[in-house]
């Protein structure tokens, strides 16, 4: 049927007949009974049910006018906001801010203090660089400007940073493992010349496993890149398979900025000798865990504040070199070894002692200096006391 090209109030007025039409009487009364209408009606009712489909089928032909109608309008008014909202786009007040303000508002979204002086126990924490919805990942799919400010302007959004085994069950959070170099590669990057905090953990594969070979040869890759870059290293945690330690000895000499330091080595360590702590000036924390009782590890101790070591006891055999460190670190405030033979005494805390190399927290009777009293060098006040934390 040929469409009506009516102006809209004429198809409305086309049809107030409609709104007018009532039953004849008799018509009403059969709507109200069971009687069954005369041969004259059965006429008349079916005069009138043939007189309504051509109406029917005029407004039927007329809504869908319409809704063809009310379809391109809105088609026409999602056009409309769309360019309304690419003007207020253009005159979004945060084009206007300048880079730096923007760099700083970024900058200061980051909590960065958790690095400040790491205690045994206490993880290192930042974003994780194979997650692409956390960190400055994220912050950079806010908009091109925030993308650009992120990638140019702020080098500690990407300098504080976690990274472990690039591989989930969900594949929206984490990347192709053949992209996870890469991405890290990236990061770096962006970090420029801005001192690194991270933390690096992997235990290593589980045996006869190819998939998880594949895993420790990419972390290996991973490790590498996080060594070429440790002269910028300041607070780090590292937690490794036994495998990945000849590597760490390449970072002997290039730590000059390293601060803080939790060191840990899992799954049967060797005895061979750690020395890529040996030459590292600035080094003021220092935790060991998981180290072979009988392997030695050298550090600088004229900056150590806070010293731990939880490889199983080993009798009298570093009895010498802790008290070496505690010989050699006047601004030393905390120590914590393993001695089974000391036994756990609850002491309240004293003030510090007047001479500065015992200037530890309060906490237990520190038994190696009544045993070794005599040592040259050493000098023992009465009431010697430090964190003596006897593990069991």
């Amino acid at each position: 049927m040929q469409r009506s090209h009516l102006p809209l109030d004429e198809i409305l007025a086309k049809h107030d007949w409609i709104s007018a039409f009532a039953h004849p009487p008799d018509v009403t009364s059969l709507l109200h009974d069971n009687v069954a209408p005369s041969p004259l009606q059965t006429t008349q009712l079916k005069a009138s049910l043939e007189g309504l489909e051509t109406p029917l089928v005029d407004i039927e032909s007329d809504l869908d006018l319409l809704r063809n109608a009310v379809v391109s309008l809105e088609a026409r008014r999602l056009r409309l906001q769309s360019l309304k909202n690419d003007y207020e786009t253009a005159l979004s007040p945060i084009r206007r801010v300048p880079s730096e303000i923007t760099m700083e508002i970024l900058r200061r979204s980051w909590k960065d203090d958790e690095y400040r002086g790491i205690r045994p126990g206490r993880r290192l924490t930042g974003f994780n660089v194979f997650r692409i919805r956390e960190g400055p990942w994220h912050l950079g799919q806010v908009c091109s400007s925030w993308r650009n400010v992120i990638k140019t302007l702020c080098p500690e959004l990407w300098a504080s940073m976690t990274v472990g085994i690039p591989f989930s069950f969900d594949p929206g959070k984490v990347p192709l493992k053949a992209d996870a170099v890469e991405i890290l590669r990236v990061v770096l990057e962006r970090s420029c010349n801005h001192p690194l905090d991270f933390n690096f953990t992997y235990y290593g594969p589980v045996p006869h496993s190819k998939v998880e070979e594949g895993e420790s040869q990419l972390m290996k890759q991973c490790f590498d890149i996080m060594i070429a870059h440790s002269r910028r290293w300041r607070a780090v945690e590292i937690t490794i398979h036994p495998s990945y330690l000849p590597r760490l000895s390449l970072i002997r000499g290039q730590i000059d900025l390293l601060r803080d330091m939790d060191f840990g080595c899992c799954r049967d360590p060797p005895s061979d000798d750690v020395r890529a702590f040996e030459i590292a000036p600035k080094l003021e924390n220092l935790h060991l865990k998981g180290m072979h009782r009988e392997a030695n590890i050298p550090f600088p101790a004229s900056n150590l504040v806070s010293f731990s070591d939880t490889r199983p006891f080993a009798g009298d055999q570093l009895t010498l070199t802790y008290l070496d460190v505690v010989k050699s670190a006047p601004k030393l405030l905390s120590f914590s070894y393993n001695d089974y033979g000391v036994q756990s005494l609850n002491i309240h805390p004293v003030p510090d002692p007047p001479s500065p190399c015992y200037g530890f927290i309060g906490g237990r009777t520190f038994g190696i200096f009544a045993k070794f009293s005599a040592q040259p060098g050493i000098t023992v006040p009465e009431e010697s006391h430090a964190n003596n934390h006897v593990r069991s």
